[in-house]
C-alpha cells in the first residue's frame, strides 16, 4: 500500500534531535526546538540551542531520513551579545520565467508579473511556480538605520514554502491538491481541505490563471 492510499500519514519519518542526559542516555529535544531541515544546496545557518543541554556535554545527535552531511557543527557557549533585529517586508516582487523547463508538472500556476501581495506574509495565498520560474524580490533597505561603528549586519531571508517533486508516488506532480498552513500532513486526510472560501477563491481567480495541461 502506498502513502497515497493512506491519507494523513507522513511519507517519511520526521527528523529529530537528541542531547545527552545526566545519566548518559540520549533524550529528544522538545518538538518546538527541532533542528531545521537544511536545503539541498550548501549553506551556513545558525540554530538557537539555548537551554537544550541538561549538562555541560554539548554532543548532538541529529536524525534525518535523508542522506545529509554536515561539514562542521560548532556549539558556542559565549554570553549572548546585544543585537538589534529589523524586519523588512518585500516592497516589490515579480514572477517571471528564467528558462523553458523540460517539466511534466501541470495545473493552474500563478500568472507572471507583480506578486508583491502574495509574499508579504505566511498564509495560504502562494506564488505557485513551476520549474524555470523565478521570483525577483526587492526590500526597502534604505529604511534601515546605519550600522553603528564596530557592528556588522547580517541578512536572513525567511521563506514559507512547499515543494512537489517528480517521481514521488504519494505526491501527484500537479498543483492540486494545494497545501495550506493548517494541514496536519501531506497528502492530508479526507476531512481536511484547502480553504476554498470567498477570499481564497478570489485569490485563485486573480493570480493562478496560468493553466498548463
Amino acid at each position: 500500500m502506498s502513502y497515497a492510499d493512506k491519507p494523513g500519514v507522513m511519507p517519511s519519518p520526521p527528523p529529530y534531535m537528541q542531547v545527552k542526559a545526566e545519566n548518559g542516555s540520549w533524550v529528544n529535544v522538545p518538538d518546538s526546538r527541532e533542528f531545521p531541515i537544511p536545503a539541498t544546496t550548501d549553506q551556513t545557518f545558525v540554530v538557537n540551542l539555548t537551554g537544550l543541554f541538561p549538562t555541560d556535554n554539548f554532543m548532538l545527535r541529529i536524525n534525518y531520513y535523508q542522506d545529509i552531511e554536515f561539514d562542521y557543527i560548532g556549539v558556542s557557549t559565549s554570553p549572548q551579545q546585544n543585537i538589534d533585529v529589523y524586519k523588512l517586508s518585500p516592497s516589490n516582487a515579480d514572477l517571471s520565467q528564467a528558462y523553458v523547463p523540460n517539466s511534466t508538472s501541470t495545473g493552474a500556476f500563478t500568472r507572471y508579473g507583480d506578486v508583491t501581495s502574495l509574499v508579504q506574509s505566511a498564509d495560504d495565498e502562494f506564488v505557485i511556480g513551476r520549474q524555470g520560474d523565478v521570483v525577483s524580490i526587492q526590500f526597502p533597505a534604505a529604511s534601515l538605520p546605519p550600522v553603528p561603528r564596530g557592528w556588522v549586519r547580517d541578512y536572513f531571508l525567511v521563506a514559507n514554502c512547499w515543494f512537489k517533486g517528480d517521481g514521488l508516488p504519494y505526491v501527484p506532480f500537479t498543483v492540486n491538491p494545494l497545501p495550506f498552513q493548517a494541514m496536519t500532513s501531506f497528502p492530508y486526510p479526507s476531512n481536511e481541505t484547502y480553504p476554498y472560501d470567498a477570499a481564497h477563491l478570489a485569490y485563485l481567480q486573480k493570480y493562478d490563471t496560468r493553466i498548463i495541461n
